[in-house]
């Protein structure tokens, strides 16, 4: 059996042509052109974050109301969100239909109950239309 000559197979496969080289070279402009759209993207996204981090920290110096029990939560109309509880948590007033109106956390990965929010600051509430 006759054995291979890895330096002949790799002068004949690693020789680049002229159309290969201009291939890649546009690959790689493209994916520079993506590395930037992605980059701005996620300074938009960190900008939009220090901005909600911002008006969460400077809501509660705001007059604002102040939630002490569960049945003062509820009469908050969806859309409403408020921050407050043992972890600081925020949390929004969502309904998915058919199901009742319910309390979720934003930004955070912790499951929370209306008492997980007590006490809160009311940072947002709708207006609700008679």
């Amino acid at each position: 059996m006759e054995e291979l000559d890895l330096d002949e197979m790799r002068a004949t496969y690693d020789r680049p042509t002229g159309k290969s080289v201009i291939r890649l070279i546009e690959r790689l402009e493209q994916a520079e052109q993506d590395c930037v759209k992605l980059r701005n993207r996620l300074d938009a996204m960190r900008r939009q974050r220090d901005g909600y981090r911002h008006h969460a920290r400077v809501a509660p110096a705001v007059a604002q109301p102040e939630v002490n029990s569960v049945e003062e939560l509820d009469q908050l109309p969806v859309g409403s969100v408020v921050r407050g509880g043992e972890y600081d948590l925020v949390g929004e007033k969502i309904r998915h239909s058919p199901y009742p109106p319910h309390w979720c956390t934003i930004g955070e990965e912790v499951e929370a109950y209306e008492r997980d929010l007590l006490p809160a600051r009311v940072l947002y509430r709708p207006e609700v239309e008679s």
